[in-house]
């Protein structure tokens, strides 16, 4: 199949840490999304914030007067979104979102929302909050979370809210392993949300934009999250997910590194 000419390319889980070059972070976002997108004419980026207890990227960002680096951020018409460009033109969407880490340690992720929720709040009652706010809940994976009594905890919530949810693949997830949770989702009908999940770790500030969803077209200009809100939730779905994810011996790695500070 030809590459289409134009394309919108998203990586549905970001974190911008404080230890992160916020400049160099994005253009190797840019570079990553280009990568992904060879072939095809444009390539439009998004970066979905999920943003967890002590980041707020989105806010300093958005408040910020003079350039990031080569980046200048502008407010649009919806509060939940940011427009990066850079020095040469290069444009990238942020859309607003948080993470809250619940009982047992998993994770939910409210986005296109500033609903301010609590850490440490029951699975449950946390997703229930994200919906009644309006945001778009995604439970993302997370390595070593979903298994045992959590993963039960997780495939309840998916029989039980069904596709009001959307679940989070990462890139950490070891390529080449099947997850039940998502193949259980995909199954009801539950979209399934690609991201890079960036880790506090010096190598990950050039994570972000090779994990994605990639939706033919152009993110358009007005109503931007409407548009996202809808392609994500599409029922079959428009996108697909492009990228590479970690190897198994990459992951671990990962995850000692990550241990060891």
């Amino acid at each position: 199949m030809p590459p289409a000419d134009e394309i919108t390319l998203i990586d549905g889980h970001v974190h911008a840490r404080e230890a992160f070059d916020a400049s160099l972070m994005l253009s190797a976002a840019i570079a990553n999304f280009d990568r992904l997108g060879a072939g095809s004419t444009k390539v439009h980026g998004v970066l979905m914030l999920a943003e967890a207890s002590g980041e707020d990227a989105f806010a300093r960002w958005g408040a910020h007067d003079r350039p990031l680096g080569r980046w200048r951020f502008t407010e649009t018409d919806e509060p939940c979104v940011l427009q990066g460009e850079r020095d040469d033109g290069r444009l990238l969407t942020v859309v607003n979102g948080r993470q809250w880490t619940c009982d047992d340690k998993l994770e939910v992720l409210t986005m296109s929302s500033d609903a301010r929720l609590d850490d440490g709040m029951a699975f449950e009652a946390c997703i229930e909050a994200g919906l009644d706010a309006g945001a778009l809940v995604v439970l993302p994976w997370g390595f070593g979370k979903w298994t045992g009594a959590r993963r039960d905890r997780v495939l309840q919530a998916v029989e039980r809210f069904g596709d009001r949810l959307v679940l989070g693949d990462s890139a950490a997830r070891p390529g080449g392993g099947r997850d039940t949770v998502l193949e259980t989702g995909r199954a009801q009908g539950v979209p399934i949300l690609p991201g890079t999940d960036p880790l506090p770790i010096a190598s990950h500030t050039r994570r972000p934009g090779r994990y994605a969803l990639q939706i033919d077209g152009a993110i358009p200009r007005n109503g931007r999250w409407d548009w996202l809100h809808a392609q994500i939730r599409s029922s079959p779905p428009t996108g697909r997910t492009i990228g590479s994810r970690d190897s198994v011996l990459g992951a671990i790695a990962t995850q000692v590194r990550l241990r060891l500070g």
